[in-house]
């Protein structure tokens, strides 16, 4: 799904999503990122959005994932960018970018927000 947030320019994308709505997000970067107060805004919308029942599909399958892809996961379902895991790791930004596409495709899906979403139902990110 696609939900538009801070950006003016594309709020009227959320109109054709139903039950979507614009919800403006404080933030000093193009993206809200972990540290900023609009990230928490940022969770509390799309957990609003999402429907509260379970959603039949298949549970992503973690185990698949070696323990370095497992701690890279852990720090994208944090919010954190890629060269900040890059800097917190001490691994080059390609390394991080290389092991976030294996862990889409581990994962089967497409985009870093699916990712954070199956991350997070499974309780990675927390603390």
């Amino acid at each position: 799904f696609e939900v538009a947030y801070g950006c003016p320019a594309v709020a009227g994308s959320a109109a054709g999503i139903p039950g979507a709505e614009f919800v403006p997000i404080d933030g000093v970067n193009h993206a809200v990122m972990s540290d900023e107060p609009g990230w928490q805004q940022t969770l509390d919308a799309i957990d609003t959005f999402l429907p509260s029942r379970p959603r039949p599909r298949q549970r992503a399958d973690f185990g698949r994932l070696t323990p370095r892809q497992l701690e890279i996961l852990h720090l994208l379902a944090q919010g954190s960018a890629n060269a900040d895991i890059a800097e917190q790791l001490h691994l080059s930004q390609k390394t991080v970018r290389n092991q976030v596409s294996a862990i889409f495709d581990q994962l089967g899906v497409r985009s870093r927000g699916q990712a954070i979403v199956l991350a997070r139902e499974a309780g990675f990110g927390q603390g």
